[in-house]
């Protein structure tokens, strides 16, 4: 239902083509596919986020099927495609007590599927809640012979080191370290926008392809992760700022504002999002998601224009906003960078 799998198609006089890969379809063709150069200046201007507001790709023709769609072609090459799933929000009455539960239930489940595998599987551990806690059922609640990977920044600053050591421990798991490092760093890079068929979304795609490049070295065919945790349990920063509004009536209104500025407000460097009061003064801003991006137009000689509008699926500003990020903004982003690093190795 989310696309989890990319599948691209071209379609012209001479047939319908379509794969995993964009390289794949140019194999298939006669002639040279043309570069999308407006798609192009979007990423360099707005970065990734509001690639996935349009039908494009950085190819003149190739196109994505969109995620929960099925497609159709039929004997005279004509395509149609059709959604057999949309994403709804639908709120229901319950207690906190009953929130949390189900939550753990429906993740327990979740994990209980995934260890359905002929190879054993493994674990990426990063530090953050959302990989231990995938890595902990597994092991905890399954009995299941954990093995982890992760990644050491030598940057104190994103260093996770205690965080996986503690979990690690924890769990009395193997675990296999992967210590960043800069040697090669362009060549690499390089080598990731050529078997991508396209630009690097962000340079922790980098990271995550070493970190891929070490499950496949070590005889792993499989691994979970737990992308996409920020935008179901509110992740980022900006999703304080939309809780306080949500909040705003609520009695407790002012101990969330205390908390916000005594931890969180603290480490909060984006100039719109140190605004605790941020979607109070608008509801609709979204310039904290393309910071500088005038900055970046001036070195573009022709005016780029794209639409940073949120699909409208709810009346609530925060699940509004994370349904957008997990159907249009970020989680397409995650799942084409994890397909197609995993694919390399």
């Amino acid at each position: 239902r989310f696309a989890e799998k990319p599948l691209y198609y071209f379609c012209d006089n001479d047939g319908f083509y379509f794969a995993s890969e964009i390289k794949a379809i140019q194999s298939l063709m006669l002639k040279k596919l043309q570069i999308n150069y407006e798609h192009l200046k979007r990423y360099l201007v707005y970065g990734y986020k509001f690639l996935n507001k349009t039908p494009q790709t950085y190819f003149h023709g190739i196109r994505q099927i969109e995620y929960a769609s099925n497609a159709t072609l039929d004997c005279d090459i004509k395509f149609s495609q059709s959604k057999y799933w949309k994403p709804i929000s639908h709120i229901k009455d319950m207690t906190l007590n009953e929130a949390v539960e189900g939550t753990r239930d429906h993740l327990l489940e979740s994990v209980k599927l995934r260890l359905r595998s002929d190879v054993p599987l493994a674990f990426c551990l990063s530090g953050g809640v959302d990989s231990a806690s995938l890595a902990s059922i597994a092991k905890k609640e399954f009995n299941y012979d954990v093995a982890t990977f992760s990644i050491i920044d030598p940057d104190e600053r994103y260093n996770e080191s205690n965080n996986i050591n503690t979990t690690v421990n924890d769990l009395d798991c193997k675990n296999y370290l992967i210590y960043l490092g800069f040697d090669n760093i362009l060549e690499r890079l390089e080598g990731l926008v050529k078997y991508h068929d396209s630009p690097v979304s962000t340079i922790s795609y980098l990271v995550h392809s070493m970190l891929s490049e070490q499950i496949s070295a070590n005889g792993f065919k499989v691994s979970i992760s737990g992308t996409s945790a920020d935008e179901l349990f509110t992740g980022y920063y900006d999703h304080f700022n939309l809780h306080l509004y949500e909040m705003r009536k609520d009695p407790e209104f002012k101990n969330y504002l205390n908390d916000w500025q005594r931890n969180t407000g603290n480490y909060v460097r984006n100039p719109y999002l140190k605004n605790p009061k941020l979607y109070f003064e608008d509801q609709s801003i979204r310039d904290h998601n393309h910071l500088n991006s005038d900055l970046f137009a001036s070195y573009i000689k022709d005016n780029i224009s794209i639409n940073t509008e949120d699909e409208d699926y709810t009346d609530s500003l925060l699940r509004n906003r994370m349904l957008n990020e997990l159907f249009h903004e970020i989680t397409p982003v995650i799942l084409h960078e994890d397909d197609h690093n995993s694919m390399k190795f």
